[in-house]
Parts: structure tokens; C-alpha cells; sequence
């Protein structure tokens, strides 16, 4: 009966957790593992106990372990029931906690949608900002296309600069005109690179002006290129910031063609201004209604009134009637037709003289400017012949003056060519040829050797080339030497070229003048030279110079071969084959005050003589600025004192003008042990300052004959006369026996050619040295 009795408070706790825990499962609305688990274990209890209550209603014998059994599940359902009351708290708190949970995130789904909204809004403005600025960037960039093509298409250079001063960006433009080719050459530089000297420290003072003050404008500084060229150029800068970064922006304008054409202007409106104080014309200027505002009387133009009486009155005070009426129309209609108006008029003096006078009316701006002539001379007869001829002698003195500056241009020209071919081409080659010369010291494989000196012959012949054309042109020999020594070359040339002998005999020398009538005397005769060539048959002439003591020089050609008759030549009109043409030749002396005399008669030859007149030189110091050599001293600085050992090297300056030669001559001279470079110049004024300077002295000078400044036969001069004990080997690249006689007159030992093989130079300084010598011993020298 108890068995019975707990059992059934069993099944009654085990019906309650049941309840109670389908509950929670409804009210959590999940099925939570250990629920199920607890529900599947209380239902087996719950079975189990209602077969007990059956056996026991059946009257079935209920055991000791039935009512264990009893016990046991009525405490499970007891220990059930406890937990689920226990957890019940925990779950309606669990519950609670999920609808805050709930609502939480319903709240955040709005504020993320929000704010989704939000940021979809700023990606939008952010998209229609960055459009906006692509089509600003846009803009700039059209901008600056169109402001770089503007700035290119105005030939003006365009640079930016970094606060250092360095080059961050320049045009095409501003390359050429720093001298270089392209713009990674310039990029990361300073300006103050390509500055001439003279402007670098101004130029750098600017640069950093303008980073202070913020701009500059109008600085002008000259640009100088690899090559020595010299661009002025106007410099337009301002500042440039853009956050923390700082940039000048400079604009470059070439000012050559400017700075010319106001020197042009200058020379222009100096040329007026005395034009104008040399007319002897009166110059008035008046207003339209005939008001004296400006006179210029010249010495000894007569006037009733003076400047000073007429400024300020007009012409009906102080004229009469029919004369003020007249020079009123006439400044009426200058003004108005803004046509030149002629006027003559009589002019009675008090003394009772009368003068003409012939006015012209021009307009000027707002006034009308009258240049009043004195015509009283030309009205009368016996003057006008002397007027013609002044006129007459003023034209010939302009068309000589004309011939003058043509010849002059001429002269000019040919000299920059020759000048051209020297300084470059042959200078080039013959450093060529001096570093195949190396080259050939350095090669051992025979085929390279070879090789070498087939390069060399060409070399050679280049070299021959360019001297012979250079000599046509303008013999480098005239400027150095002087006329005669031209033209003994010239003659040479001819038998050399063309077979004919040509027999020069000189007396005195005669140096190029700067109007060019020894050039121009140099080409006539060359064309006269020619012309026997070609038509006289023979194939020997002679030609005398001479200086005459007029200060005018005189050539003779002549030649025995098949004449002609000088009136057929005239008839002629000077000859169309002839080639600079004897017509020609005999005009172009005329108008430099020369002349050309023809004496030819067929079969008996021809005589031609040349006479032109000879500008005196202008008297010059012969001591070059910047020499240290005080006056009256005429030895250098004695070295007495210092000993020298017995078996030193010899000493040697070089000097010319050539940097590749120069460069060239000194690593192979340098390469003998017994050879030591002390010193190169780049022309004779610095060989002299660099020789006088040295301590010791020099062994040798290997002096170049051409060089700008200082040739090398007055620096020759110079040097031998202040330091007797300093021999010249005097180098050139035209193997000229006149240059070597003059080089060796100026106190050269040697002469040498700088085509010749480089051992001859080596020998030449160790035959000219005193080094090693024994005291008494004479010097030798060398051709």
C-alpha cells in the first residue's frame, strides 16, 4: 500500500515537470538538448510507474525492489521538479534579456540603415566632388597646355626652380638657351652652372631675393654654353607655393636680337642727333595754327630774329603779311595732307641784303617740323658749279666709304671662315692625329697598327685639305706675317696646282691692314695669276711688291705670254670669263682710292700693275694689359739662388689655344720620364704670365704661332726678351718656311708642324733643353 501511495506522488511530481518544463520549452520557443533529454528520462520513469500501479491494482505481489524502485523515482521527479523551479528564474530572466536584445537590434538595424543612408548620401557628394575636381584638374591641365603652347610658340623659355634653386622643369626652349641639348642634362642643377662668371653671384643673389620678396622682374644675366657662347637673357621669376611645397617659376626671353637692335637705335640716334647738328639748315618746329615752339639755327645761318625772339609768337607777329599768310597755307596743309610742302621766299635784312631761303613743311605727330634752307648760293650762277661739285665729291666719298666697309666685309667673312677651318677643323684633326698617335703607343696587334696609320694618312690628307682652303680663303700667313709672305704661299700654290712658276720679289713687309685692301690686293692678284693660267700660254711670271712712300703699296705682275689689247677689254665690258674679272678688279680699286694699270699688247705680253692705298696703323702699346712686367724691367724674376738638381726632368709650358691639342700634347709629353709638364695656357699673354710666374722656370715654352689675344710670335718675342734662357719651340698647323723664319726671328729654337709624328716634338725639347748640358755646351735647334 505505501508502495502504492509513492508511486503515485511520483507520477503526480513527475505530471507537474512535465508541465512545467513543456512551459519552458513553449517559452523559450526552442527545444533545448537537455530539456528533451529530461523529458524522454522523466517519461520513462513515468511509464514505469504506471506499471507498478497496474501490477499493484491487479493485486500482483509488489517486491522490495518495486518499492526501491517507487522511492527512486519519486525522489528523480523530486530532483526534476527542483531544477526546473530552480531554473524558471533564470529563464524568464534569459527571456527578458532577449527581448532587450530584440529590441536592441531592431534599433540598431535603423541606425545602421541610417546611417547606411548617410554614407551612401557622402559617397555621392564625395563622387560629384571628385568629378568636379577631375574636371578642375582637367581644366588646369587644358590651361597649362594651352599656356606652355603660348609659351612656346613666343620663343620664350620657361624654367621652374625648387627652393634650393635646382631645376625641376624647363621648356625646349630654356634648354637651348642654357647651352644644352636635353633636359635630363639640366635637371637637378643650379642656374648658377651656365652663368657667366661675372653673373653668377648676382644671379644667386636673385634667386634667393625672389624666394624672399616673391618675384623678380627684368634681371638680365648672360648665359654661357659649352662652347664659350654668350646669351643675354631677361629673367621674369615670381614664387610659387602649394602647401609646403615652394616653387619659382621663371619666364626666359633670348635678348640678343634686342640688345642689338638697340644698339642699332643708339647708333641710330646718335647718327641723327649729329646729322642733325651738322645740317646747315634751320629746323623749326610749329604748332597748326603757326605758333613758334623749337628753333635750331646752325653757325652761320643769318636770321632776322633770333630763337629766342620767335619762341612763343606766331608767324603773323613776326612776318609780314604776304609772307605769314603763305607759311600759314603751307603749315595748314603739311598738317592736314600729312604731305611734304615747299616753300621759297625772300628775306630782306635790315642792312638792306636779301636772302632766299627754301622751306620744307613735314607733319610730326601734332606739330609741323619746317627745315628752312639758305638758297641764296644756289641762286646765284657762279656758285651752283661749286655746289654741284661738293654734292659730287660727297658721293664719291660715300661709295668709297661704301667699298671701304664692303672690302672690310669681305674681309671679314673670309677671315671667320679661315678662321673657322683653323680653329675647328684643323685643330680637330691634327688632335685626331695626335691621339692616334697614342693609340698607335698603346696597340700591339699588328692588323690595329695598321689600321692606325691608315687613319693617320687620312688624317693627313684631311689636314692638307682644309690648309690649302684655308689659305685661299684668307692665308692665316698675311695676319701673321704680312702681305709679301702671302703671296710667296700663293705663289707656291700655283706651281704646286697649276704649273706655273711664279718669281716674287719684295722689299719690306707690309701687315694686314684692318679696311682689308691686302686681302683685297691678295684676291686680285690671284685672279691675275689665274687669268695666266688660262689665256697668257706660258707657264712663268714675275711679280714685284713694294711699299711706296706714300703710304702706298704696289704689285706688279708680268708675264711674256700672248697679250691682248686693254681696248678690246674695254668694248668687252670687263671680260665675263675672267673670272673675278680685270673690269671688276679695276672698280674695286678705284672706290678704295687704288688703281689698275694694264700694259699688254698681243704677242707680246701683258703688265699689270696694282696700287692701293695703305691706312697707317694706329700706334698701340706692345705691352699686352694683365703682363706682370713693371716698366722699364726686361728680365724676369732671378732664380739664381735655387739649385737644381743635376739630373731633373726637363721643364715644360704649353700654350694653345686648342683644348683637345693642348690636352692631347701634354698626356704624351707627360708620359717621358725625363719630360714634366709645369703648366699650359691658352694663349700667349697667359704662356707669359704662367712662364714669369714659375719657380723654377721652364725649359721649354712649346708656343702655338696662332692663338686669340697674344700670338705666338709676340709672346715669343716677349718671353725670349724678359727670360733669355727659355726656349720656344714654336708649333703650326701650317708648315709655312715663312711662319718658321718669323718664329725663328721672334727667338723660337725650333719649328715644328702639328701634322708632323710626335716624336719629332720629343726630340725637339730634348735638343733645345739646357737640361743636362754641360756648362758652354752650345743649344742646338731644329726644323
Amino acid at each position: 500500500m505505501i508502495s502504492a501511495i509513492i508511486l503515485g506522488a511520483s507520477v503526480v511530481l513527475q505530471a507537474i515537470s512535465v508541465v512545467l518544463a513543456l512551459r519552458l520549452v513553449r517559452l523559450t520557443r526552442r527545444t533545448a538538448p537537455w530539456v528533451l533529454i529530461s523529458l524522454g528520462f522523466v517519461l520513462i520513469i513515468f511509464r514505469r510507474s504506471i506499471s507498478i500501479i497496474q501490477m499493484t491494482a491487479h493485486m500482483r505481489p509488489v517486491g522490495p525492489f518495486d518499492v526501491y524502485e517507487a522511492v527512486l523515482n519519486l525522489m528523480l521527479s523530486a530532483f526534476f521538479l527542483l531544477g526546473v523551479l530552480r531554473i524558471r528564474p533564470q529563464f524568464e530572466a534569459m527571456l527578458r534579456t532577449e527581448g532587450q536584445l530584440r529590441e536592441a537590434g531592431a534599433q540598431l538595424e535603423l541606425r545602421v540603415q541610417q546611417r547606411t543612408a548617410e554614407l551612401t548620401q557622402t559617397v555621392a557628394d564625395l563622387r560629384r566632388e571628385i568629378d568636379s575636381r577631375q574636371r578642375a584638374e582637367q581644366s588646369v591641365l587644358e590651361s597649362e597646355r594651352k599656356y606652355r603652347a603660348l609659351v612656346e610658340t613666343t620663343h620664350t623659355g620657361y624654367l621652374i626652380l625648387d627652393a634650393a634653386g635646382k631645376v625641376v622643369d624647363a621648356n625646349a626652349e630654356y634648354v637651348r638657351l642654357s647651352g644644352h641639348g636635353l633636359l635630363d642634362e639640366i635637371v637637378g642643377r643650379e642656374v648658377t652652372e651656365w652663368t657667366a662668371p661675372r653673373d653668377r653671384e648676382r644671379n644667386a643673389a636673385e634667386v634667393a631675393k625672389c624666394l624672399r620678396e616673391g618675384s623678380t622682374h627684368d634681371l638680365v644675366v648672360d648665359y654661357v654654353d659649352r662652347r664659350g657662347h654668350v646669351t643675354p637673357v631677361e629673367v621674369q621669376a615670381t614664387v610659387l607655393r602649394t602647401g609646403d611645397s615652394v616653387q619659382i617659376v621663371s619666364l626666359c626671353r633670348d635678348i640678343a636680337e634686342r640688345n642689338l637692335a638697340e644698339t642699332t637705335l643708339r647708333q641710330s640716334e646718335a647718327h641723327n642727333r649729329a646729322l642733325l647738328q651738322a645740317i646747315p639748315d634751320q629746323i623749326v618746329r610749329v604748332s597748326r595754327e603757326g605758333v613758334y615752339l623749337e628753333a635750331v639755327t646752325p653757325p652761320g645761318f643769318e636770321s632776322v630774329w633770333t630763337p629766342g625772339q620767335c619762341i612763343g609768337k606766331t608767324v603773323h607777329e613776326l612776318l609780314p603779311p604776304d609772307r605769314a599768310r603763305r607759311l600759314a597755307d603751307a603749315i595748314e596743309r603739311a598738317y592736314r595732307t600729312q604731305e611734304m610742302q615747299g616753300l621759297d621766299y625772300a628775306v630782306a635784312f635790315p642792312d638792306g641784303r636779301t636772302r632766299y631761303r627754301e622751306a620744307r613743311f613735314v607733319r610730326a605727330g601734332d606739330d609741323v617740323l619746317a627745315v628752312v634752307r639758305d638758297i641764296t648760293d644756289r641762286k646765284q650762277a657762279e656758285d651752283q658749279l661749286r655746289t654741284t661739285n661738293a654734292m659730287l665729291e660727297e658721293l664719291t666719298g660715300q661709295l668709297r666709304a661704301l667699298a671701304v666697309r664692303l672690302t672690310r666685309a669681305e674681309r671679314q667673312e673670309r677671315h671667320r671662315v679661315a678662321v673657322l677651318i683653323h680653329d675647328q677643323v684643323q685643330q680637330l684633326l691634327a688632335a685626331a692625329k695626335v691621339r692616334t698617335g697614342i693609340l698607335s703607343q698603346q696597340v700591339a696587334d699588328a692588323n690595329a697598327l695598321a689600321t692606325v696609320a691608315q687613319i693617320k694618312d687620312l688624317l693627313n690628307e684631311a689636314i692638307g685639305i682644309s690648309r690649302s682652303l684655308a689659305y685661299e680663303i684668307s692665308p692665316p700667313v698675311m695676319r701673321e706675317i704680312g702681305l709679301a709672305a702671302a703671296l710667296d704661299w700663293l705663289a707656291e700654290s700655283m706651281q704646286d696646282k697649276h704649273g706655273l712658276s711664279v718669281q716674287v720679289r719684295s722689299e719690306g713687309e707690309i701687315r694686314e691692314d684692318p679696311d682689308g685692301v691686302c686681302d683685297l690686293l691678295y684676291q686680285c692678284v690671284r685672279e691675275l695669276l689665274l687669268n695666266v693660267v688660262k689665256h697668257a700660254g706660258v707657264s712663268a711670271a714675275t711679280m714685284d711688291v713694294r711699299r711706296l712712300a706714300d703710304d702706298r703699296v704696289q704689285i706688279v705682275v708680268d708675264d711674256r705670254g700672248l697679250g691682248f689689247s686693254p681696248a678690246d677689254l674695254a668694248n668687252a665690258g670687263g671680260g665675263s670669263n675672267s673670272g673675278f674679272g680685270l673690269f671688276s678688279i679695276r672698280e674695286r680699286l678705284q672706290l678704295l682710292g687704288g688703281e689698275l694699270t694694264i700694259d699688254s699688247v698681243p704677242g707680246r705680253g701683258s703688265r699689270f700693275i696694282l696700287e692701293a692705298p695703305l691706312p697707317r696703323p694706329a700706334t698701340q702699346d706692345d705691352s699686352p694689359a694683365g703682363l706682370p712686367v713693371a716698366a722699364g724691367q726686361s728680365e724676369a724674376p732671378s732664380h739664381a739662388g735655387s739649385e737644381e738638381p743635376a739630373n731633373r726632368p726637363i721643364r715644360v709650358l704649353l700654350a694653345d689655344d686648342h683644348m683637345m691639342m693642348r690636352q692631347g700634347l701634354a698626356d704624351i709629353l707627360g708620359n717621358y720620364d725625363d719630360i714634366e709638364m709645369v703648366g699650359q695656357a691658352a694663349d700667349g699673354a697667359e704662356a707669359v704670365r704662367l712662364a714669369m710666374g714659375l719657380v723654377p722656370p721652364p725649359d721649354v715654352v712649346v708656343m702655338d704661332v696662332r692663338m686669340p689675344g697674344m700670338n705666338g710670335l709676340d709672346a715669343t718675342r716677349r718671353l725670349k726678351a724678359a727670360m733669355p734662357g727659355v726656349q720656344v719651340i714654336g708649333l703650326s698647323l701650317h708648315d709655312d718656311p715663312k711662319t718658321a723664319a718669323a718664329m725663328r726671328e721672334a727667338g723660337a729654337a725650333a719649328f715644328l708642324a702639328k701634322g708632323g709624328p710626335i716624336e719629332s716634338l720629343v726630340a725637339a725639347v730634348r735638343a733645345v733643353s739646357s737640361v743636362g748640358k754641360r756648362p758652354g755646351e752650345p743649344e742646338h735647334t731644329t726644323a
